[in-house]
């Protein structure tokens, strides 16, 4: 599957949301709509899902399929959990490597 996102923008916000919340799994959604002054937008959202967030009580307080077990043994320094939701929700999860940071 090709990322609708940089590497190094999913590195920063996976870095970021790890340095505040923990381990847990960035999520990307194609086909977001973000409602601005000017009207719709349509995009790429992310989110972090982690134990305890709102976003998992959303989902109903469950990982999707084997993610928790990703979530629980990855190398946040070497490594990030990515759950992608498509426009059709579709979920896919992936571990995929973390860029060196300023690349």
């Amino acid at each position: 599957m090709r990322l609708p996102v940089r590497d190094d923008t999913l590195a920063e916000f996976a870095r970021s949301k790890f340095a505040k919340h923990g381990r847990g799994a960035v999520v990307v959604m194609e086909g977001s709509v973000v409602e601005t002054v000017a009207g719709e937008k349509y995009g790429t959202a992310l989110a972090y899902l982690y134990e305890g967030s709102d976003l998992l009580m959303q989902v109903g307080g469950r990982w999707p399929g084997t993610t928790k077990l990703a979530v629980e043994t990855y190398d946040p320094v070497r490594e990030i959990v990515v759950i992608t939701l498509d426009m059709g929700n579709n979920v896919d999860a992936f571990l995929i490597p973390m860029p060196e940071e300023g690349h």
